[in-house]
């Protein structure tokens, strides 16, 4: 073998060498673009997540301030029932306007709201009529 066979030898492995490290790195490109996508996609529903939540909060916050001022006033609000998603079991028969706040406490591990109240039941089928003029 020549001089120019043993460079030509040479260049060959190193060519392979080459192609053998750029199919690597093409793997590698192909795995980062993927990773990309993913998270291209997980961001758009995480910002979706805490947009909703950060409004919510917001939203609970002026509920709750004006809970507590109701609830100052002996009054119940409800939109709070409302924001929380908690319906009385009496429902319609004992409307939150006419209940009467008496007293709210946290359980011990402040996991739970305790809410006193007293409500009257309202009876619907007696309608009450004017006097005649």
């Amino acid at each position: 073998m020549n001089l120019t066979e043993q460079g030509i030898t040479a260049l060959n492995e190193e060519l392979k060498a080459l192609t053998t490290r750029i199919n690597y790195l093409e793997d590698d490109i192909k795995t980062v673009e993927q990773d990309f996508n993913k998270v291209k996609y997980t961001q758009t529903e995480a910002m979706y997540a805490i947009s909703y939540i950060t409004t919510r909060m917001s939203q609970g916050q002026q509920i709750m301030k004006a809970a507590r001022r109701q609830w100052d006033d002996n009054k119940l609000y409800q939109l709070f029932f409302d924001f929380l998603n908690y319906t009385l079991s009496c429902g319609n028969s004992c409307p939150t306007q006419f209940a009467t706040a008496k007293r709210c406490r946290f359980s011990y591990d402040r996991s739970m709201v305790y809410m006193d109240f007293t409500s009257p039941v309202v009876n619907k089928t007696q309608v009450a009529r004017g006097l005649p003029l």
